[in-house]
């Protein structure tokens, strides 16, 4: 109804004059970005794209409007049949046909309405120039909202860019944080530049990759294409979108009937949307985001904290029961489950009142379903993140007495938490991992903390993050033997011994400055497990890309160059950051006498698993 609504509103807004090339004369134009002029003749959709055929329709038409996946922030499409609009955006051509494809609502617009284009009068294709005149703009509105292919005519102008971040990048001379719209650097069509000492707008905008966002600020021109740059939070806002069904994420439950249940229940979705041309299941701008990954978590977060906003522990409560079974997991093979629990166990704010106000939630909740596992291991797990916050992060002659004394205070705290439900321990796989933090911080001796990690494993095979956490705990910076984790992460005989192999190390890389060079990390055995986990994970581009750059890291160029021409321009920016990597690394996969490259290095500790 809003979307009609918004249409409707168009519609009756008062004609601005603008530049515009007949639908008839686009041909001509091919590869410039214009705004085209023309009478919808007819509106159809097949599967996920929607088609506005001009003059006449689909196999006659002059040309074509096309808009890929949910149409419905459009408006009424059907309605403009018969009715003379706009269309902005570069002009390509398909099966012979010339075609724009648009990028936002803001790029269809009733004839002769606010356009981007400059002065009102149709002109002939010879006299159509690519270079158009803004319009004025009145800094007492609103800014104007403008496609990322508009945006090289708004220099100088104060806009809104509404958009999906594709990558994010820094300057090692400057320091200065570059948020690519379009592509990676160096195909962006727009860059959004915060200083290295804006620490708050800085850690915001770490959160945005993959994810959409509005940026409002003045367009400037610099040697790398349109950029604005950001010096206030209010510039930077991240589209959230908490509509996800969580629980539509999950596998169905073991046995014939509800197998064939799900099954049915998903042909029939597929059915419905091949013949109707919309998903059964919209998911907003984010419906086709990869179900893996950073802004994949975040979808699940937005809607996880909603639902522990609105105090709906129950909807929680089968949400973690759904996310314990062993099927629930990201493409990439994360655990679902651990989202929930490093999600809801965070503070949004790191101090002691942002502990406070997340650990009052919790109580509540416990208050609230006190037979509930899920809110005491939350709670234990608050309370271990609250003892590391005590004592910092540095080594260890850098804590302060009262550091030491609260982390103690705390960690008894979480422990007391688990032991009292500890009869229940093997239920989630999670109070295990509650209590490695445990472990970790009170020193255990080895024998009880394996002997509780084997009692875990034993229970729940498959759950690597305790493999992980184990790892962790084995690094010399916290008193483990030279070369002991990576014995450890040999340890595993086949199945998921093999894919151990790669994410153990994958997990412990943020403490070296090359794994292979400064651990004792056999490139063999690793690169075993990521084949391992390529075929257990085929449609994971995040995990193929990583084992690109520990290939890279490796100084294996054959399987480093197979791994990028699978990848092709899928390649996630999570890791490899820009283009000019990727392409500094494919031409060094081509030259054996090319010298080993610095851009192989995942300089941030993976996300919390």
């Amino acid at each position: 109804m809003k979307a009609v609504l918004a249409l409707a509103v168009l519609l009756a807004v008062s004609p601005v004059r603008g530049a515009v090339i007949g639908s008839d004369q686009v041909a001509g134009h091919v590869n410039k970005t214009a705004t085209v002029r023309g009478t919808v003749a007819q509106v159809s959709k097949v599967g996920e794209l929607t088609f506005l055929n001009f003059g006449r329709p689909h196999s006659d038409s002059e040309f074509t409007a096309v808009i890929q996946g949910d149409s419905g922030a459009y408006g009424d499409l059907a309605s403009l049949e018969g009715k003379e609009v706009d269309i902005e955006g570069t002009i390509t051509m398909h099966k012979g046909r010339p075609q724009i494809v648009l990028s936002s609502p803001q790029s269809l617009r009733p004839a002769g309405t606010a356009s981007l284009s400059g002065p009102d009068e149709k002109i002939s294709s010879a006299e159509a120039s690519p270079t158009l005149a803004p319009l004025p703009f009145n800094s007492a509105s609103p800014p104007p909202v403008v496609s990322l292919d508009a945006v090289a005519y708004y220099i100088g102008k104060t806009v809104t860019i509404v958009d999906t971040v594709k990558a994010i990048s820094s300057s090692p001379h400057s320091g200065i944080r570059y948020l690519n719209f379009g592509d990676a650097y160096p195909r962006q069509k727009l860059s959004a530049k915060i200083a290295k000492d804006l620490k708050d707008l800085r850690q915001l905008s770490g959160r945005t990759l993959c994810l959409q966002v509005r940026v409002t600020g003045v367009l400037e021109s610099t040697k790398d294409g349109p950029a604005i740059t950001l010096t206030t939070l209010d510039q930077l806002q991240i589209v959230e979108d908490d509509s996800i069904d969580l629980l539509a994420l999950s596998p169905p439950a073991k046995g014939f009937i509800p197998s064939l249940m799900w099954n049915l229940k998903n042909f029939f979705n597929g059915l419905v949307a091949a013949i109707t041309g919309r998903p059964t299941d919209p998911q907003g701008p984010y419906a086709n985001l990869p179900h893996e990954g950073e802004a994949f978590g975040q979808l699940l977060r937005w809607k996880l904290e909603k639902l522990l906003r609105e105090k709906n522990y129950e909807e929680l409560e089968k949400v973690a029961a759904a996310w314990r079974k062993p099927e629930a997991r990201m493409l990439d093979g994360r655990w679902n489950l651990s989202v929930f629990y490093n999600t809801l166990a965070k503070t949004t704010e790191y101090t002691d009142k942002g502990f406070a106000e997340t650990r009052q939630k919790l109580e509540e909740w416990r208050q609230k379903r006190p037979h509930a596992i899920e809110p005491v291991i939350l709670l234990a797990k608050l309370e271990g993140g609250y003892a590391w916050f005590a004592r910092g992060s540095g080594w260890a002659n850098t804590v302060t007495e009262e550091g030491w004394r609260l982390m103690g205070e705390r960690l008894d705290k979480a422990k007391s938490l688990l032991d009292s439900i500890s009869d229940r321990r093997l239920e989630c796989p999670q109070w295990t991992n509650a209590m490695q933090t445990v472990a970790l911080g009170q020193g255990w001796p080895d024998g009880k903390v394996k002997g509780m990690l084997a009692e875990a494993t034993a229970a729940w095979p498959d759950y690597w993050p305790y493999y992980a956490a184990e790892a962790h705990r084995l690094l010399p910076r916290w008193g483990g033997a030279p070369g002991e984790w990576e014995k450890y992460s040999r340890s595993f005989p086949g199945g998921l011994g093999k894919e151990l192999s790669a994410r153990i190390p994958w997990s412990n890389q943020w403490a070296y400055h090359n794994l292979f060079r400064d651990a004792d990390i056999p490139w063999p055995q690793m690169k075993e497990g990521f084949e391992r986990m390529v075929q257990r994970y085929p449609e994971s581009t995040r995990t193929k890309s990583a084992f690109a750059v520990f290939a890279g890291m490796a100084n294996d160029r054959e399987t480093c160059k197979r791994l990028l021409d699978e990848l092709g321009d899928k390649v996630n920016m999570e890791f490899w950051i820009s283009w000019q990597n990727v392409e500094l690394a494919r031409a060094w996969v081509a030259d054996s006498n090319h010298p080993p490259l610095a851009i192989f290095k995942l300089t941030d500790p993976p996300p919390e698993e």
